[in-house]
């Protein structure tokens, strides 16, 4: 057997229903084991050999799917005996190294078998008997899993926040953990679920977007402001607020970003055609900026969205007169007729048709 590949000799195994039998031989050592050594190394050779088949193909997965509801109970009773954290944490790997797959129908399997409602209970313990590297790979290797069940798919996400995995997620991200990349990318896509946006909202986290990742996470700020901007656009009353109470910062991140700027105006033609907003965004140096912007050397999109962004905040504001005198827009927009996009040409003669109408 020695020659044998990997998978293969897996097959020969499972095919058996060795893997039923093991679930069971663990099951019936672990509530008998009362501590005793001899028994223990039974149970950690025994738990290895299901890390070993969780890394096979995925029709060796196939079988732990079979009757995953034993490796729960397993896992339970490691947690309920305060057996050795050693065989939780090979239990917890191999929960992992399952849902480390690329197979859309098993993933369904494992999260129709309740792996994401399993995983929730698991976050919810204190793992005060792991050390701290213990309990830090623990986690970490929780949320991976979580991550591989949820990436891409709403129905999945879904049922990780109804099971009340956003206050760990969000945990995650503030103590800046080693997967925080994967929690905040989990976090960003729950904000397009629109079915489940209540639960978000309960958990106040349009506020958590712009206060903890938005304006401190230089490498998300983009997505942040993307989802709340599509959130905005479908419940204004709700997320109104958020970006009325942070308007200062939202002026001051548009004037400073450079690189990853054109990345943001999208966004920002969103907020302006919020008419509450706008009146607060005249309380600052947004117009000027916007305007200083307009005489960058910027690409094509960018500087077709600046026009715009000008033109939606003008449409939007109370007072047109004033805004026109303050900001010598007419001038301004004059500037523009001859640039040589035509389509910001156009969209310039548009706009100082619009300032004739007001004039008159």
């Amino acid at each position: 057997l020695q020659s044998t590949p990997k998978n293969d000799f897996f097959n020969i195994i499972v095919s058996d229903k060795t893997l039923s039998t093991l679930y069971d031989l663990l099951l019936d050592m672990i509530d008998c084991s009362n501590n005793q050594n001899y028994v223990e190394q039974y149970i950690n050779k025994t738990i290895e050999l299901l890390l070993q088949f969780s890394t096979g193909e995925t029709s060796i997965k196939q079988c732990f799917i079979k009757e995953i509801s034993k490796l729960w109970k397993i896992i339970d009773l490691v947690i309920e005996k305060n057996f050795n954290n050693s065989s939780f944490l090979t239990l917890v790997k191999t929960l992992k190294n399952l849902s480390n797959s690329y197979d859309f129908e098993f993933n369904n399997q494992l999260c129709a078998a309740g792996a994401i409602d399993y995983l929730a209970s698991l976050l919810k313990l204190n793992f005060n008997s792991l050390n701290e590297k213990e309990s830090k790979n623990a986690h970490d290797w929780i949320f991976t899993t979580l991550f591989n069940l949820t990436k891409m798919n709403n129905q999945r996400q879904s049922t990780a926040i109804k099971a009340g995995c956003i206050p760990f997620i969000k945990q995650s991200i503030d103590n800046d953990t080693s997967v925080k990349q994967l929690t905040l990318d989990m976090i960003i896509n729950f904000g397009y679920i629109e079915d489940i946006r209540d639960l978000l909202l309960e958990e106040d986290i349009p506020n958590y977007y712009m206060n903890n990742i938005l304006l401190k996470e230089n490498h998300w700020t983009s997505s942040a402001l993307n989802v709340l901007t599509h959130w905005l656009h479908d419940d204004i009353d709700n997320i109104k607020p958020v970006f009325i109470n942070s308007i200062s910062e939202l002026v001051e991140l548009f004037c400073i970003s450079e690189d990853n700027f054109s990345s943001l105006v999208d966004s920002y033609l969103h907020i302006v055609s919020v008419p509450d907003i706008v009146q607060e965004i005249l309380n600052t140096d947004f117009v000027p900026f916007v305007l200083s912007r307009l005489g960058n050397e910027y690409r094509t999109h960018v500087r077709i969205t600046l026009v715009k962004i000008l033109s939606t905040l003008f449409e939007n504001c109370i007072d047109k007169h004033q805004i026109i005198k303050k900001y010598n827009l007419i001038l301004e927009v004059e500037s523009l007729i001859n640039d040589e996009l035509i389509i910001v040409s156009q969209l310039a003669g548009e706009l100082l048709d619009k300032f004739e109408k007001i004039k008159n």
